[in-house]
């Protein structure tokens, strides 16, 4: 397949935020990104034990209450049921959803840049998001953020992670959520390309 650039896709097939009012594009997410933010879903997902905690999702749009119209559309969320009954029903056609979350999952790319994911992670905490776990596929790393001053947790793929507090009895090796696939990297030089 050839180099593709973002300017390339049609509107109708790119991800945007919406950023104090403008709309911004998302990068574009690697197989192995992806791959790695779905199993992570679903463990929440499995967590949610059929909506009786909450639920997980995938690019979900939230309203970030945060003054000046921000819409973030995260790589995965868990939204507790306390927070999704104090929201109350939606209308099904509204595109972005009020509810702050429990918890942001943000599965990064390599056109990801550092101080632009650090921002969201602070903005997401400033917002009354209480966990946000960034994930770097490539170094099977996950760090989980709980505060805007405060040192994030390290999980390695030999660690198993947990919700802490946020989501009580939560685990799940992280070694599962790194799965072995057919296209990932064997060696250093060829990382970037499908990574």
């Amino acid at each position: 397949m050839p180099d593709v650039r973002l300017e390339d896709v049609p509107e109708s097939d790119r991800l945007y935020e919406i950023v104090n009012g403008k709309k911004v594009w998302l990068p574009l997410r690697s197989v192995y990104s992806c791959i790695v933010a779905h199993k992570l879903v679903e463990r929440l997902h499995a967590y949610s034990e059929d909506w009786t905690r909450g639920d997980a999702y995938i690019n979900m749009p939230y309203e970030m209450p945060i003054g000046s119209t921000t819409l973030r559309r995260p790589s995965g969320s868990y939204v507790s049921a306390e927070r999704l009954r104090a929201r109350g029903r939606l209308d099904p056609l509204r595109e972005g959803n009020p509810v702050v979350p429990d918890l942001v999952v943000e599965s990064l790319g390599k056109d990801d840049l550092a101080d632009y994911t650090l921002g969201k992670v602070h903005q997401y905490l400033i917002a009354g998001v209480p966990l946000v776990w960034l994930i770097f596929p490539r170094l099977r790393q996950l760090y989980a953020y709980t505060a805007p001053d405060a040192a994030p947790r390290l999980f390695t793929e030999a660690d198993t992670l947990d919700g802490g507090t946020v989501l009580p009895d939560f685990s799940a090796p992280m070694a599962e959520l790194f799965p072995t696939v057919a296209d990932e990297p064997t060696t250093e030089t060829d990382e970037a390309s499908v990574l």
